[in-house]
């Protein structure tokens, strides 16, 4: 299992990109987007799936603008949103735990029955939208969350992504 490198040894874009503060902001707002579909919190393996598309430029501008399209469809159109994806998701796996991580302990996130995230109200992330860009990824991973909801087999997603969950 690949570790994260401590903050002294990594690079400042890479800190800042895969900051776990704002990788557990995105899960919250990936949380909120599911929950808001199914009403139950979000599968913990899709975080592992949501945030190496949320921080590919690339495959974030590829999500539709709203949740009306259909998932299946959605990956049918754009398939390139699927390459190179099994390298990225593993590659972000130590990101993504770091992230849940920060989101339980800074209350973020929640963690319920049967591995699911719970978002869970914080006031910072109200001040974390108020920038342009962090608004924009925001609402880009309540989208990702509400095309995760619309499939109800977690293992269907995990293959159509080429991963095992």
């Amino acid at each position: 299992m690949t570790t994260v490198k401590s903050w002294a040894r990594r690079p400042p874009d890479v800190a800042n990109l895969f900051n776990p503060a704002f990788c557990a902001a995105l899960l919250n707002r990936l949380a909120v987007g599911f929950q808001g579909d199914v009403k139950q919190g979000l599968p913990y393996p899709l975080a592992f799936l949501a945030l190496p598309l949320l921080l590919h430029s690339g495959s974030v501008a590829l999500l539709p603008p709203t949740a009306r399209t259909r998932f299946h469809s959605w990956i049918l159109e754009n398939p390139q949103v699927l390459f190179g994806f099994p390298e990225r998701a593993k590659a972000l796996a130590p990101i993504v735990r770091e992230a849940v991580s920060f989101g339980l302990r800074y209350e973020l996130l929640g963690f319920g029955p049967e591995q699911i995230l719970i978002p869970l109200a914080a006031s910072a992330l109200k001040r974390w939208e108020k920038n342009p860009y962090n608004k924009d990824l925001s609402k880009d991973a309540q989208t990702l969350g509400k095309l995760f909801a619309q499939v109800k087999d977690l293992p269907t997603i995990f293959a159509l992504f080429g991963v095992r969950p």
